[in-house]
């Protein structure tokens, strides 16, 4: 078994060493591990990002469940003050 080289999780580095083979079409080695690593640490770094945002989403959302339970609690007491007022009126 061959031992993996440890992983540059650096974007500037990798983006530095496709840059130097860009002109070159390489396919060397070097040039396909910073692309592979570059796509993989993109991807990590969106996965966190949905991630983040899904939290977000979330504890949004419960608060605007709760501030539409207030709002239909208000509405109906308005609702009940207004028909007693109008049914029986003083």
């Amino acid at each position: 078994m061959t031992k993996s080289q440890p992983r540059e999780t650096d974007k500037d580095k990798l983006i530095d060493i496709i840059g130097q083979s860009h002109g070159t079409y390489s396919t060397s080695p070097p040039y396909e591990r910073a692309k592979a690593e570059l796509f993989v640490l993109c991807t990590e770094d969106l996965i966190k990002s949905i991630d983040n945002n899904s939290k977000t989403s979330h504890s949004l959302a419960r608060k605007v469940f709760w501030l539409n339970i207030v709002l239909t609690s208000a509405t109906v007491i308005g609702a009940v003050i207004a028909a007693l007022n109008f049914f029986c009126p003083q």
